[in-house]
Order: C-alpha cells, then structure tokens, then sequence
C-alpha cells in the first residue's frame, strides 16, 4: 500500500466516527442563569437552587423535563460558583500580600492587605 493510500483511508475513518458522534448530538437549549455580581448574591443563588436540584435528584425516574430543569439550574449554579472564585482568589491575592509584608516586617501595608482580606473573605462567608 502507498503512503497516500493510508493517510487518505486514515481521514476516510476520522470522518465517518466523528460524523456517527455528531450524529448523535442532541440540541441543547442555553440559558442564562441568575447572575451573582456579588459574594452575597451567590450565596442566596446557590441557597435558592440546591433545594430544586436535590429534589429532581431524589426522584426514583428522573424523566426528560427534570434533566432540562437540571440543565437550566446549572446556570446558575455556575454563575454563583465563578463569583465566588473569582472572590476567593482576589482574598487569597490579599492574603498572600499580607503574608510577604510580615514576612518583611511592613506593620503599615499588613496593617492594609490584612485589613482588606479580613473583608474579603467575611463577605464570602458571613459571620467569621
């Protein structure tokens, strides 16, 4: 067999899997999703969603309609998860300063980053 031959029966073979893959693709709707422009607002995204989705979870048959409800809340699981990411890492940026500064003795700029961590990270979770 010739090299040509064997590349083009190589493709011939790529095609015709990924066509019975995109054959069998289905079409999805997207969504939205609640935004989170806030650590507050995320919290109250996921306390609002998780109830709805444990309970289609908890069905014996989860039918067609619930995995849509499912596919439609996960947008707005994602949003509130990317917001509170988004808000950890800029507490953790701030505590990694606050850690170099006392590593070098800078009472006045710890003084600061510990400071806006402390806010930080109490708007993630309340109450510490």
């Amino acid at each position: 067999m010739t090299r040509a031959f064997l590349l083009k029966s190589m493709a011939f073979a790529t095609l015709l899997a990924s066509s019975s893959v995109w054959a069998q693709q289905v079409d999805v709707q997207h969504f939205v999703g609640k935004p989170a422009n806030s650590a507050a607002e995320a919290r109250a995204n996921l306390k609002e969603t998780h109830p709805k989705l444990e309970a289609i979870l908890k069905r014996q048959k989860i039918d067609d309609d619930a995995m849509h409800e499912v596919h439609r809340l996960t947008y707005t699981l994602e949003n509130a998860i990317h917001r509170l990411r988004a808000e950890l890492e800029a507490a953790a940026e701030s505590l990694e300063a606050l850690h170099q500064s006392s590593e070098y003795m800078k009472a006045d700029e710890a003084r600061e980053h510990g400071k806006r961590y402390l806010e930080q990270i109490r708007a993630i979770v309340p109450g510490i």
